[in-house]
């Protein structure tokens, strides 16, 4: 049986010990109303982490507008990880997306100790009609970060940090299959998060992000050869 904790900091980015994964988080879309945000993290993988995640965004104006749409990608490891280059699908209406990545990734920032934070966020232009409503489907997967002593813990992590408040929030990590918990505790207590032996999951209504990380991490169980820290962040 593996040993499991939910951690979930307000006020500020806020990291396990030891850190090296990815992860990115609610997409920014300035301008815009973003009604509804949904995301779900699949954990019942043995290796890798997967999340969907369904945004309903809508101009409240009385005129067409054109607005730049930025997905996080992220990266926390050492002064040797570089930025992070994983895939993203995004499908704008349904309708597959071409994201445009930076020219070039700028240099990690210091976050404390031997730990560093990069970032090659995505980006594209869409454009509304007046008073029209356009959904964002994104999904993608990574293989568990690691963390904690010897980096023997394993983590995925999903950020709240953008322009738009959000009118509907609902969030769950599902874990079982070869990831298998204790009942975990969430915090902050309240957030009213539902535990149970398959999920942890909450819901907000008018949630404005703030540079909030969830994250759950947990220790592989069976005889898995976790070896020692890596490079390159997510877990790699």
């Amino acid at each position: 049986m593996i040993t499991a904790a939910l951690c979930l900091f307000v006020g500020g980015l806020q990291l396990p010990s030891n850190p090296s994964f990815d992860y990115s988080g609610v997409p920014s879309l300035p301008g815009v109303t973003l009604k509804t945000h949904s995301v779900q993290i699949d954990m019942s993988s043995a290796k890798v982490s997967t999340l969907t995640s369904t945004s309903v965004f809508k101009n409240e104006t009385s005129g067409p507008v054109t607005v730049t749409l930025t997905i996080p990608r992220r990266r926390v490891g050492d002064e040797k990880s570089g930025n992070p280059n994983f895939a993203i699908d995004a499908k704008w209406d349904n309708a597959a997306m071409k994201l445009a990545s930076p020219a070039a990734g700028g240099p990690g920032e210091k976050l404390g100790g031997e730990t560093y934070g990069y970032k090659s966020d995505l980006s594209a232009k869409v454009t509304f009609k007046a008073g029209q409503t356009c959904s964002l489907k994104i999904s993608y997967s990574l293989p568990f970060g690691r963390c904690g002593y010897e980096q023997k813990q394993k983590v995925a992590a999903y950020a709240f940090e953008s322009s738009n408040t959000i009118g509907l929030l609902s969030i769950s990590y599902r874990y079982g299959g070869p990831t298998v918990f204790h009942l975990p505790e969430a915090a902050p207590k309240d957030w009213g998060w539902q535990v149970g032996a398959k999920g942890v999951f909450t819901r907000k209504e008018n949630f404005q992000p703030n540079g909030v990380l969830t994250y759950i991490t947990f220790y592989p169980g069976g005889f898995e050869d976790i070896g020692g820290p890596t490079k390159g962040g997510g877990g790699r």
